[in-house]
């Protein structure tokens, strides 16, 4: 019995981590039902001066503010423009600008800190990058100062979407955006691998295994009574 018992407890236990396993969760910066401040309509978006310099997308209960500037620091905010144009043509870009995206020497940020969960890593897309377009993308603790380290690619061919790979931590939850080369949107999407907090995670094996425990001595306590 002492056997079955601990091959019960450790199946209750390998369920509970699974069970909290990472997951993904996943921003879609051309996507106007996903910001949910400012109000949007078809008035601002998408393909429209936004209104104002940052934007709030929301997926489940995590959220990213995106803000404008038209150069490093933040005395010149620049209103977003959420572009929506097809394939390769989508993502989040500056308004009055050439193209409407982020050009050189133009920034958008993307505060990290809303995603809930012990989070740190992820892939953003940077799309309509032409050929010899590129753009740089970089961690910092602070909007306005575009940080370091930083990775930038270059677009092969017509409106090429760049897959970088990011990090990020507590300390430094921002991505600086803008381009290498040329102008490009901020987008398609960004994806994030979620974990969670590990308070939550011993909070929910703790649970976990205490039902099963309980569920163990009721069994047992029928078992001797019936025997």
């Amino acid at each position: 019995m002492k056997i079955k018992v601990a091959a019960i407890l450790a199946g209750l236990a390998f369920f509970a981590a699974s069970t909290a396993m990472a997951g993904t969760i996943t921003f879609n910066f051309s996507s106007c039902s996903e910001i949910t401040s400012p109000p949007t309509t078809s008035a601002n978006c998408p393909n429209a001066d936004l209104g104002t310099n940052f934007a709030v997308y929301t997926v489940g209960t995590s959220s990213i503010e995106a803000l404008g500037f038209s150069s490093s620091g933040v005395t010149n905010p620049n209103n977003l423009y959420v572009k929506d144009k097809g394939t390769g043509e989508m993502g989040l870009g500056l308004n009055g600008t050439l193209n409407n995206e982020v050009n050189a020497g133009q920034y958008i940020y993307l505060e990290l800190a809303g995603i809930v969960g012990s989070t740190d890593s992820g892939t953003l897309l940077i799309s309509s990058a032409q050929a010899g377009e590129g753009a740089t993308v970089c961690l910092t603790n602070a909007v306005g100062t575009p940080g370091t380290p930083c990775t930038t690619m270059t677009g092969p061919g017509t409106n090429s979407v760049l897959s970088f790979p990011v990090t990020w931590n507590s300390t430094n939850d921002i991505l600086s955006v803008t381009a290498s080369a040329g102008n490009v949107l901020v987008g398609e999407t960004i994806t994030a691998t979620t974990v969670p907090e590990s308070g939550s995670l011993v909070l929910f094996g703790t649970g976990t295994m205490l039902l099963g425990v309980g569920f163990l001595y009721s069994r047992l306590r029928r078992a001797k009574a019936s025997s």
